[in-house]
């Protein structure tokens, strides 16, 4: 059930994630951002561990957009959905909270 709702809360989170980034500058364009990145990643998955590391891509892609910490060594050491998907959640919401000025991350 805990896995569940987070796949449900991913997309919305995944969203202003994506609206906070764009509206503070940290990508060129949502034309360039949507060109480049998210054709490259394609769809967002359905299975909780495609989703995850789904997250884990958008958030770190290379080369770097230095808005949230490195965590795709420790997505890969997970060892459940559960964990996968709670470590995505936690990634965008500190990300989105650093781009915003809440809680900077570095």
């Amino acid at each position: 059930k805990k896995v569940r709702d987070g796949m449900a809360q991913i997309p919305t989170m995944v969203e202003e994630w994506i609206s906070t980034l764009i509206s503070k500058k940290h990508v060129e364009s949502q034309q360039v951002f949507e060109s480049t990145i998210l054709k490259e990643l394609g769809p967002m998955p359905d299975t909780p561990t495609d989703r995850a590391i789904w997250v884990a891509a958008l958030l770190n892609p290379l080369p770097s957009l230095k808005v949230c910490l490195e965590i795709r060594p420790a997505m890969l050491a997970c060892k459940n959905d559960y964990d996968r998907i709670h470590l995505a959640m936690a990634a965008l919401q500190s990300s989105t909270d650093h781009m915003k000025g809440k809680n900077k991350l570095f």
